[in-house]
């Protein structure tokens, strides 16, 4: 596989965490509304003319009781969990947007700052950063390829830390 195609590769991931995340909110805040508006035990007359309401949390749970969305209004936080109760995703109001794997390692983490890839083992194994840099590291956590906005090179590094820049 080429760095081209790598580099292809990381960006499509990221498209895809980027539409899941805004999904889920979407999803989320659609389930309320329409939970709310079509549930036959709604307030009805009590919010009758009301604009708003006004919670500390929301929790949107499935037919088993297991909660599947949580908002959390105090911290600005929006958690998403599966059928088992991990959870697979979070989005804090800094921007963050962490999704866990089954075992509740983070495997993608996209901050305000670096975006970044992690293996099962949690080492990060692709970084991109808001400064143009992407390194893609090794199954040892070691940076192989580096790919620099500022200067248009990619660097490879070889086992023993010895680079060589290549010129697109």
């Amino acid at each position: 596989m080429t760095v081209e195609e790598r580099f292809e590769k990381l960006e499509k991931q990221n498209r895809k965490l980027r539409k899941l995340g805004l999904t889920s909110v979407a999803i989320a805040l659609a389930g309320f509304i329409g939970g709310t508006a079509l549930s036959g035990r709604a307030y009805t007359a009590a919010i009758e003319r009301q604009d708003s309401i006004t919670t500390k949390a929301i929790y949107l749970k499935d037919t088993s009781g297991r909660t599947r969305v949580a908002l959390i209004g105090a911290t600005g936080l929006v958690q998403v969990y599966d059928g088992g109760g991990r959870l697979r995703m979070q989005l804090n109001s800094n921007g963050d947007v962490r999704s866990y794997d089954a075992n509740g390692k983070a495997r993608a983490v996209m901050t305000n700052g670096p975006f970044a890839l992690y293996d099962a083992n949690g080492k990060a194994r692709a970084v991109m950063t808001s400064s143009g840099y992407v390194t893609v590291h090794d199954s040892n956590g070691m940076p192989r390829v580096m790919m620099v906005a500022s200067d248009n090179k990619i660097y490879f590094k070889n086992a023993s830390g010895g680079q060589v820049a290549v010129t697109p």
